[in-house]
């Protein structure tokens, strides 16, 4: 059965900014970081995550930073809680611990320890409730309207940046923000490897090459009965590479992509973009994708059979997770 492809996607990419939302380390003035969007079902929706060298390396600081933390801190209150056992073990008090007469005393050293031990968790607790940010959900349409009704509702053609300055903030969705953790790296990714090869553009196959590198992908084309590692080297081949540096621009295909799997995403009533739903707009945004899954025997139907079992496996794990 033969894929279905991504209708086009009235989409205004900021010229300025080449659709990264900043110009190197300030924010595009034209966009104001909104870098692309379109209008539909009365809302406005924008891609506001920075695709940028310096942003992504920005991140992955900042990642390994707060885990630097989590883990100092961590050790800090197991060195004192350690110290604090040791010494009532040592001094042969350790069942009063659990008595109301020692906490009763006068602060001494060893409830110091406990205290300044307890004082590092809570560091760790306050640490991870900051760093965790406050979840998008994907846009819900009435039940007794047909997804695909619901999909092309109002849609619109924006012409400029200063219609969007004109639409209310309540009206602004950052799809970017519903994009999962998974699919927000394999992004990422694929923006890094065509920075790597210097080649000018992200295209559909980097963003297909790095979704084989995702877990949940690859139990998708394990399923399929497809050996990943070597679909991905020979995918390798295929990348254009240049000795000349260049920034990586978004090409039009992947901003199709990305705004086909929050679609996708909204179609399927998924509370958030995930890997899957990147997976089937980058196999309907490119031709040369669909070629190779029909070379190795896969087609519309089986890609969805097994992409739908990832999906009800995602919904069971958020249900009882």
């Amino acid at each position: 059965m033969l894929f279905t492809k991504n209708a086009p996607l009235d989409i205004l990419t900021c010229h300025t900014c080449g659709g990264a939302g900043f110009l190197g380390f300030r924010k595009c003035k034209t966009c104001n970081t909104k870098s692309m969007g379109r209008l539909v079902r009365g809302k406005l929706l924008f891609f506001g995550q920075p695709l940028t060298r310096y942003h992504i390396k920005l991140r992955h600081a900042r990642e390994r930073l707060f885990q630097l933390e989590i883990l100092s801190a961590l050790l800090f209150a197991g060195i004192l809680f350690g110290l604090f056992f040791w010494n009532l073990y040592r001094v042969n008090i350790l069942d009063e611990v659990f008595q109301s007469t020692f906490w009763e005393r006068p602060l001494g050293g060893l409830q110091f320890l406990f205290w300044f031990g307890f004082l590092a968790l809570l560091f760790v607790v306050s640490r991870i409730m900051r760093h965790k940010k406050k979840d998008i959900q994907v846009e819900h349409h009435d039940y007794e309207q047909t997804p695909q009704a619901a999909r092309s509702q109002d849609a619109a053609q924006l012409q400029t940046w200063d219609q969007i300055k004109k639409i209310s903030r309540k009206k602004r969705i950052d799809i970017s923000a519903t994009f999962t953790p998974a699919a927000k790296n394999v992004i990422e990714a694929a923006y890094i490897q065509a920075d790597k090869d210097n080649a000018g553009v992200v295209t559909a196959m980097h963003f297909f090459y790095m979704l084989l590198a995702s877990p949940d992908i690859k139990g998708v084309f394990i399923r399929l009965g497809i050996p990943v590692s070597l679909l991905r080297d020979k995918l390798a081949t295929t990348f254009e590479k240049s000795k000349q540096e260049k920034i990586p621009m978004m090409s039009v295909d992947v901003q199709q992509i990305l705004f086909h799997a929050y679609e996708s995403a909204f179609t399927a009533k998924q509370d958030y973009t995930h890997v899957t739903e990147l997976l089937l707009a980058t196999v309907r945004q490119s031709e040369q994708i669909q070629e190779l899954l029909y070379d190795l025997e896969v087609d519309k139907q089986k890609l969805a059979n097994v992409i739908e079992w990832v999906r009800i496996r995602e919904r069971l794990r958020r249900q009882y997770s």
